[in-house]
């Protein structure tokens, strides 16, 4: 396994890891912002989607929490993003802009793409600005 193959796994796995602590974030977000306990939380956070469903009825039900309703959004694009990576079958090695990286499949859209370890990276520090906003959301919510 060359270093670059490392990367590329490495960065696959931060982004793994980050989506996890995002999901379980906007579950205590809902609970918090909807009064429920940290229990409900957890029982959001142990159902894949759930945390993010919540979210998306708690946008539509006050839709003044425009900040709900953005969070919402960017949160279903990046754990979407995450889906295909993790989801997805390696196919041959490619360069892309002269940076190693992976020719991806993935078989439920049926869909390939190009993969680098920056570009993951990328999508792993996306996922990690938007934990921090949510991480300040709960603050405001539990005062």
């Amino acid at each position: 396994m060359t270093v670059e193959d490392q990367e590329l796994l490495a960065a696959i796995g931060k982004v793994a890891l980050d989506a996890a602590a995002l999901e379980y974030l906007i579950a205590v977000l809902v609970a918090a912002t909807g009064g429920q306990t940290e229990d409900y939380a957890r029982k959001l956070a142990a159902s894949p989607g759930a945390a993010r469903n919540a979210l998306e009825k708690l946008s539509a039900a006050r839709p003044s929490r425009m900040d709900l309703n953005l969070l919402s959004r960017d949160a279903s694009a990046l754990v979407t993003d995450r889906h295909v990576l993790m989801h997805s079958v390696a196919m041959r090695d490619i360069e892309d802009s002269g940076r190693p990286g992976v020719g991806i499949w993935n078989p439920l859209k049926n869909a390939e793409t190009r993969i680098t370890a920056p570009q993951v990276l990328d999508h792993a520090r996306s996922i990690r600005i938007l934990t921090r906003k949510v991480r300040v959301m709960i603050a405001d919510a539990t005062g």
